[in-house]
């Protein structure tokens, strides 16, 4: 075994070796000064079909036109300084000017020590240069149970984090509370409705106000676990008008009932649906934490931290930078300066602060406070419109627009009906995991591109055959933990010095696609695309279930092939545990 060709690179993808590779011949032709600076720049592909090699590049198409000659010629030139003695096996150039690349064997065959050798590390790799990253995602109103519509959100923030991490990102996890604006008051008042009712009044709850029942088990957990003194008609009515009459008060005794009860109970129901999801956060990041003064902080219950910076302090810069006008005794933002479509209020003639300005101060906390490289926010299909908007308070507080990405997730249909928050119309998150599983409800969210909607199958998600995709998936790796289970009671393991005996054509293809696994992660992290992963996982396992039905494993004649193979499999094993762990779907050893 050629171990030096084995152990080039460990940590860097065959892709990029196939780059540098080309980068070294690309400085050998006539036209070095017109090669890409830098390897990792070098256009590099997979064909579509196998016969065309193993990559391809079309970078002498691409240089057809500064250097005013045949794309043919340059290709011809690059193939010619290209090394083949090592990684690369061979070149052949086509019309009108690609290169196909095979790569040798041997270097195929290191593939799978590279994935024996880095385990649970195999897939990642630095790209990211572990720039700060920051993903908020879900952030529904503490106003009751997650949606299956926020479970989508869930499953595709949560991937997106994980990918991203693989890619070297430094990735930070968050979920804004939306705990100050007229839903909030109308949740205390229609929980303080509910808790009248449980000591006896006679109250009706007005059509707008929330009509779940879920409120009344948290009346009567706040009349179970809340102070004593909050518990008599009087105090619950006193209670009641303050908030009707003046919803910005910073009563300490109405602070108290807002957050440390009624949202902070909503919020742990919250929390322990998306935990049973396998999703987790970092910062649980309120919108009371940006409250315009210390004083004002400390008044709503708040404690007061550094990275807890906010409206004042945007509110400043719009200012200095003369973002700001007043109009009607508002105060304006001056948005079409930039990419909205028209200015904008963000304080009203009352003094109370828009949507808008909260989404301001967050901005700055984000990116000028905790100093975020990139702020990705991800959001439902009904905030389209408001990219503009947000897009342009970037550039107003002096930020590269380009710092802040908005990802648009479509909506979700359950046996043909479109899931929306329309009273009546509502299936709960921890309702759809209690009948198909994490799992199921996971991989069936990510299946297709965040922009396009999402038809959930139930049926198929219920289904424990190979019919169900996800299933399909996971079954190869618990059909090669069962082979290396008896493998082991015929005293045979995975040999990475025995994968010379690797030969057979199938075997090589099925090495390829392990080799281009970092290469799919990294993909997927750039392009915001974590279905990718599962996209690539049911290739892998078309490949693997070919092999597996042609070539017997544990050959009793022939203890060199079954180990070898077995380190195969082990090979398969680790990409498959490591990409499903990229999704937050487990890959369990026995179905």
């Amino acid at each position: 075994m050629n171990r030096h060709i084995y152990d080039q690179g460990i940590r860097t993808m065959l892709a990029d070796q196939i780059k540098q590779a080309l980068h070294h011949a690309a400085k050998n032709t006539p036209w070095a000064d017109h090669a890409p600076a830098r390897a990792q720049d070098f256009p590099l592909e997979t064909p579509k079909k196998a016969g065309h090699g193993h990559y391809a590049t079309n970078m002498a198409m691409r240089l057809a036109k500064p250097l005013k000659r045949a794309p043919i010629q340059i290709a011809q030139e690059l193939a010619a300084a290209v090394d083949t003695s090592g990684v690369i096996e061979s070149v052949e150039v086509v019309n009108p000017g690609f290169i196909n690349i095979r790569v040798s064997a041997a270097a195929l065959r290191g593939v799978a020590v590279q994935v024996l050798d880095q385990g649970a590390d195999y897939g990642r790799t630095g790209v990211g240069q572990g720039k700060k990253v920051q993903v908020e995602f879900v952030s529904a109103n503490p106003t009751g149970p997650l949606s299956v519509g926020h479970g989508r959100l869930a499953a595709y923030g949560d991937s997106l984090a994980r990918t991203l991490a693989a890619a070297g990102f430094a990735v930070q996890r968050e979920f804004y509370v939306n705990d100050v604006g007229n839903q909030i008051v109308k949740l205390l008042l229609t929980v303080i409705k509910r808790i009248k009712q449980l000591l006896g009044e006679d109250i009706k709850l007005a059509e707008d106000d929330y009509q779940d029942e879920y409120l009344i088990g948290i009346a009567q957990r706040f009349l179970d676990n809340g102070p004593a003194a909050y518990r008599s008609i009087d105090k619950i009515n006193e209670f009641y008008e303050t908030i009707l009459n003046n919803p910005a008060t910073d009563n300490s005794e109405i602070m108290d009932f807002k957050n440390n009860f009624v949202i902070e109970w909503i919020l742990n129901e919250q929390k322990d649906v998306l935990q049973r999801f396998n999703v987790e956060f970092d910062e649980f990041f309120r919108e009371g934490f940006l409250y315009n003064a210390r004083k004002q902080r400390v008044a709503a219950g708040y404690a007061i931290e550094k990275d807890h910076q906010g409206f004042d302090e945007a509110f400043e810069i719009l200012e200095k930078n003369n973002d700001i006008y007043s109009k009607d005794n508002a105060q304006w933002l001056a948005s079409s300066r930039y990419s909205d479509e028209k200015d904008r209020v963000i304080v009203k003639a009352d003094g109370t602060k828009t949507y808008l300005m909260s989404d301001i101060a967050y901005i700055y906390n984000k990116l000028g406070v905790r100093k975020f490289d990139t702020a990705i926010y991800v959001w439902g299909a009904d905030h389209h419109g408001y990219i503009d908007r947000i897009k342009s308070a970037a550039q107003a507080l002096g930020f590269a627009p380009e710092r802040l990405e908005v990802i648009i997730v479509q909506l979700v249909s359950i046996k043909g009906e479109r899931m929306s928050k329309r009273r009546g119309n509502i299936i709960y998150l921890n309702e759809l995991i209690e009948d198909v599983g994490t799992d199921a409800t996971r991989f069936f969210f990510l299946t297709r591109p965040p922009g396009t909607h999402c038809d959930f199958d139930m049926d198929l998600a219920r289904d424990k055959s190979e019919n169900n995709p996800m299933y399909y998936l996971q079954y190869v790796h618990a059909r090669i933990c069962s082979m290396m289970e008896k493998a082991g009671e015929a005293g045979l393991a995975p040999d990475p010095a025995a994968l010379d005996r690797l030969a057979e054509p199938v075997e090589m293809e099925l090495l390829k696609l392990i080799a281009d696994f970092p290469w799919e992660v990294q993909g997927a992290a750039l392009a915001r695309e974590p279905h990718r992963i599962i996209n690539y996982l049911t290739a892998v396992a078309g490949k693997f279930h070919s092999f597996y039905h042609d070539h017997k494993v544990i050959q009793q004649d022939d203890e060199s092939l079954s180990r070898a193979r077995l380190a195969l499999c082990g090979a398969v094993r680790t990409v498959f545990r490591n990409g499903l762990d990229m999704l937050g779907i487990s890959a369990p050893e026995k179905m």
